[in-house]
């Protein structure tokens, strides 16, 4: 009975007689106490079948039927199989009610309820149970349960069992780490055809509980099909290539907002997974959008701006991905992005009294990151950001060469750290350069392009910063520069029969970590080649290698000839043979970590030659061409150094050549 009508009868609650007047009224009503003066959880039904709930300690109901949910944490919430609800609402002060066991049952028989909206208004950080919450929900056909967090749920059974009208579920956001139970959870959703669930949202451990039965249209994100032989929680995972699942994996946007990297002074942005370290690309060349996997953990770096940094590191990491990555999509802007400070300068004089008697014919400074040319004041003199690393680089006069080094700077100091006060460099000029003599390889790096190296076999002065090979056995002076992407082979290396004694084809392209294509390989003529130790050995950025022109009858050595090409995934040696001196193919492929495949012919064995020599070790991906993987047989040694064949498993594949005739055994 409301306030109005004790008085109107005459009455007050505590049964106590009427006291006249208008005064007694208001010290009746200042003392009275609200039905809703404490808060708590209700459900308001209205007429039009919306039921929308709170938390709070206001009246709802003007606005409908309210229905306060006092049950137990474990009992049935007062709504239980309402026909009459069409439509839910959680409205943000649900927010600050912290949920244990008691959704579940939440919505149990709702038969009815079509749509469930703002679930992200839910606080389920310590829920432990989604039992049967939308158990019999037949009519559901929209629920954004992506929006739900399930750190410590334990009990999915039953979850969205017989939602028979649900075609797509999102569950993006829920995790598995604290599951135990799952049973019957999309059993009888007989018009699913897909569950989006984040990177690391597995069921399939749990044992086999019965998940999926009845879900008959329901397809993975690899194109696996139900099953009614598999609809355990087996199957209960992301489906990709090996592991057949029921789950797909959704993906998520990071957009960061380059356009306030200038007036930031931030040069650029890598990305990275947390795991790996390796660098995630944008989605397209030069973009700002990165797409992942939903809860994929990341790292933001930025690098500052020639002359400036960020509180005191030349980088800044945002680590706050790191460990859940993100759950919906995301833009970084503003604040998110540093602000870099200004650095002070320092002057670099080089002295050039020596030049002359050194044949140094010029000098140029480069950044040590991009490679790109510092230009020197109109004195001379460069102004240089402290501890930002460079490279003081000599030029050689026109027709002459610096026989084991063009720069003066150590990489160690210099290109690390740079330089911290004004530096004057005396006395550091290289020693005096040697005149080309006769048909001579050497590699040139033009001006015009610091990142490609052409090899030339002639006695032309060509214009650039020119490397030579001091002896044909030896490291050329070319080994380990970083700054070269793009090798290219000149006709004039073949026409002038470089190698033609047999050497010089050792380390030729040693160190090249940064180079990702290698043209003109055609022009080396490899037919009286004997040592490829170490050829490619450390070109970490290569993908593919085409040596199908290589030939090799009298090679005795292919040590470490591919060591560590990390990036590659495929190399053709179809033109390989064995001759009867080869002594050693130790480490030949080791550290190939991508390497897919191995083209070769039949005749290429080398699993007699003599050594114990981990040519395979780390090539995790390697497959023969019969089906022989590398990382089941877990050998790595020259016994499987041949073309894969049933009954005699391998690690190449047969690449057959014109005219010849194969019989695999």
């Amino acid at each position: 009975m409301k306030a109005t009508e004790y008085f109107r009868h005459g009455i007050f609650p505590n049964g106590g007689t009427r006291i006249p007047g208008l005064l007694a009224l208001g010290a009746f009503l200042w003392c009275a106490p609200s039905a809703y003066a404490a808060k708590s959880f209700k459900g308001v039904l209205d007429a039009e079948g919306t039921i929308t709930f709170y938390y709070d300690d206001v009246d709802h109901s003007s606005e409908g039927t309210v229905r306060t949910h006092t049950a137990a944490a474990t009992g049935y919430p007062p709504w239980k199989n309402d026909t009459g609800i069409q439509k839910a609402v959680f409205t943000p002060s649900c927010s600050s009610f912290a949920w244990s066991k008691g959704l579940q049952y939440f919505f149990l028989g709702c038969s009815n309820l079509t749509n469930v909206q703002g679930l992200v208004n839910l606080n389920t950080a310590s829920a432990s149970s989604f039992y049967e919450m939308f158990k019999d929900c037949s009519s559901l056909v929209s629920v954004d349960s992506g929006m739900l967090k399930s750190p410590s749920v334990s009990n999915f059974s039953d979850m969205f069992y017989n939602c028979a009208s649900l075609e797509e579920i999102d569950i993006s956001s829920l995790s598995s780490k604290s599951a135990a139970q799952c049973g019957n959870m999309f059993r009888g959703c007989s018009a699913l055809t897909s569950i989006c669930v984040r990177v690391d949202f597995d069921l399939s451990a749990i044992g086999s509980q019965w998940v999926f039965t009845g879900a008959t249209k329901l397809v993975g994100g690899n194109g696996t099909k139900y099953n009614s032989n598999n609809s355990s929680s087996l199957y209960a995972r992301i489906d990709d290539d090996g592991h057949p699942g029921y789950f797909t994996l959704k993906t998520v946007a990071l957009t960061i907002a380059v356009s306030e990297f200038a007036e930031k002074h931030v040069r650029s942005v890598k990305v990275a997974d947390v795991a790996t370290g390796s660098t995630i690309e944008p989605d397209e060349e030069g973009g700002n959008v990165w797409t992942f996997p939903k809860g994929a953990a990341f790292n933001v770096t930025y690098t500052a701006a020639n002359g400036y940094e960020f509180g005191g590191v030349q980088t800044y990491t945002d680590s706050s991905f790191a460990a859940d990555g993100i759950l919906s999509d995301e833009t970084l802007e503003g604040a998110e992005i540093p602000s870099a400070v200004a650095f002070s300068r320092c002057v670099l004089t080089v002295d050039d009294t020596d030049f002359g008697g050194n044949h140094v014919a010029g000098v140029v400074v480069k950044d040590a990151i991009t490679g790109a040319v510092i230009q020197p004041e109109v004195n001379g003199t460069y102004s240089l950001v402290p501890n930002f690393g460079f490279i003081v680089t000599y030029r050689a006069e026109s027709g002459r060469f610096f026989a084991n080094y063009v720069s003066a700077t150590n990489v160690q100091t210099y290109a690390t750290s740079g330089i911290s006060v004004d530096t004057l460099l005396s006395g550091g000029v290289p020693c005096a350069s040697i005149a080309l003599t006769g048909n001579q390889i050497k590699g040139v790096v033009s001006d015009d392009d610091l990142t490609t190296m052409t090899l030339y076999c002639d006695n032309v002065a060509h214009e650039g910063v020119t490397y030579a090979r001091k002896a044909a056995t030896g490291y050329p002076s070319w080994a380990n520069l970083t700054n070269i992407l793009r090798v290219v082979v000149d006709p004039s290396v073949r026409a002038n029969r470089f190698g033609e004694g047999g050497d010089g084809f050792q380390y030729l392209f040693c160190g090249l970590s940064s180079v990702t294509n290698f043209e003109g390989l055609a022009n080396l003529k490899t037919d009286q080649a004997t040592n490829f130790t170490q050829m490619f050995s450390g070109c970490r950025a290569v993908l593919g290698l085409d040596l199908s022109s290589f030939r090799t009858a009298n090679a005795r050595h292919y040590g470490e000839m591919f060591r560590y090409c990390s990036s590659l995934e495929t190399v053709d040696i179809s033109r390989f043979t064995v001759s009867a001196n080869v002594q050693g193919c130790a480490y030949m492929f080791n550290g190939c970590a991508k390497l897919k495949t191995i083209y070769a012919q039949a005749a290429f064995d080398l699993k007699d030659v003599a050594g114990d020599d981990y040519m395979f070790t780390g090539c995790a991906k390697l497959v023969g061409g019969n089906g022989t993987t590398a990382i089941s047989n877990v050998q790595h040694y020259r016994q499987y150094a041949h073309v894969d064949a049933p009954g005699n498993p391998g690690y190449f594949t047969l690449r057959q050549i014109d005219g010849t005739c194969v019989i695999l055994k």
